[in-house]
């Protein structure tokens, strides 16, 4: 939040990126135990952490391009009066710093979307086979 944007564009933004949140306790679950049910939880956490920043970036191109008028964005808190406070970055340059930043999580997430799916897989047949061998006894 600072001078230059409306309060409203800070609070639309936490909503989007409210889902984050939720993943990291999903994940913070699947760390502390790692069983069937929480390896599921861990699809869903990369799953909300996928759509939240796929969100966020759709809002920061719609706020930017569309509602925002000023050619420049600034960035950090204070009084506006006061130049020291804030960075001024042009809109075009803002954009595409945001839309890399997405796209490199985008990818991220993607890559371990993969990785956890068969690191799932594989554990969730070593579970299976384990209680073929108990349910023999």
């Amino acid at each position: 939040m600072n001078e230059y944007l409306p309060w409203w564009y800070c609070f639309i933004t936490l909503i989007l990126l409210a889902p984050i949140a939720i993943a990291a306790s999903f994940m913070v679950y699947f760390f502390a135990k790692d069983s069937k049910k929480t390896r599921v939880k861990l699809f869903v956490a990369i799953m909300l952490s996928t759509i939240s920043i796929g969100l966020w970036a759709v809002w920061n191109l719609i706020f930017f391009l569309a509602i925002y008028k000023r050619d420049i964005v600034y960035s950090g808190m204070g009084p506006a009066n006061d130049e020291s406070n804030y960075h001024a970055t042009p809109k075009r340059t803002y954009l595409f710093t945001i839309l890399a930043e997405a796209t490199f999580m985008l990818i991220w997430l993607a890559y371990f979307t993969c990785v956890s799916n068969e690191y799932c897989d594989l554990m969730n047949e070593k579970y299976d086979r384990e209680q073929r061998e108990v349910d023999r006894v």
